[in-house]
């Protein structure tokens, strides 16, 4: 069924807007210190490649990739597959009592109750998305995992254009999205601090009278989109450190560093 864009409450369950031109997908970012995962899939009614595969409803581009201390990088997904919605097959994703269930091969997680209340939904020009905030824990390839998850729905019918994005999930809460070249704030523990932001290569450095803040990235993971248009995704896994109004941050988190334009 196309759903119209802007109409109805949107959940991370619904399934694909196959409005022309909108872009799906689902984003899954879990924490446990250095051990960290990212877990994405989407699809368009129309053309655009991702990694050279043609990715078009009912096939979706998924990408399941993350860090662990002992064994290093480990990617599981990154393939091009026919998926129903909510996807059964090779991977699960299911919601049943107020929580989100996620199973694929060595990994079964459970996202259960909330450590942020969820964001309503978001609207910005044509880019519309859902976030809710989950304590997640089971297995994460084969090894106990007990965290935080950033689950995400988003429909987007704007080009994708370059951004910077900053979240970590620890003791400490923080989120910073910079659509460039445009000003940003950094989020952290929910009070509001504008900064300045530069980035390179997941390096981020985030500064204002009250805030000087750092990124080292130790692994990363990238996607290439193609259409009308080019356009690099990079997912760093990194550590976080620095003050943030005289409260000192050392956590683990993620950089996002897009460049390039496509539609």
């Amino acid at each position: 069924m196309v759903r119209n864009f802007t109409n109805g409450n949107m959940k991370i369950m619904s399934g694909p807007n196959l409005f022309p031109q909108l872009k799906n997908y689902w984003f899954i970012y879990g924490t446990e210190g250095k051990k960290q995962f990212v877990f994405m899939w989407g699809t368009v009614r129309g053309f655009l490649k991702i990694n050279d595969k043609q990715v078009q409803s009912p096939d979706y581009f998924v990408v399941f990739w993350g860090y662990d201390p002992k064994k290093g990088k480990i990617v599981k997904i990154d393939d091009l597959m026919n998926l129903s919605f909510p996807p059964k097959e090779p991977f699960e994703f299911k919601f049943e009592d107020g929580k989100y269930f996620l199973n694929h091969e060595d990994t079964e997680l459970v996202f259960g109750k909330d450590y942020a209340p969820p964001l309503v939904d978001g609207i910005w020009k044509i880019v519309k998305w859902k976030n809710e905030y989950k304590v997640v824990s089971g297995k994460l390839f084969g090894k106990k995992f007990l965290g935080k998850a950033y689950v995400q729905k988003v429909e987007a019918r704007a080009p994708f254009t370059p951004w910077n994005w900053l979240r970590f999930q620890g003791k400490n809460i923080g989120d910073l999205f910079q659509i460039i070249p445009k000003k940003s704030q950094l989020i952290f523990n929910g009070v509001k601090y504008p900064v300045e932001v530069s980035a390179k290569d997941g390096f981020l450095h985030l500064t204002s009278d009250k805030v000087d803040l750092k990124t080292t990235p130790y692994e990363d993971y990238t996607v290439n989109f193609s259409g009308i248009g080019k356009f690099r995704y990079t997912e760093f896994l990194v550590e976080v450190k620095g003050v943030v109004d005289g409260t000192i941050v050392e956590e683990y988190g993620m950089v996002e560093e897009a460049r390039g334009i496509v539609v």
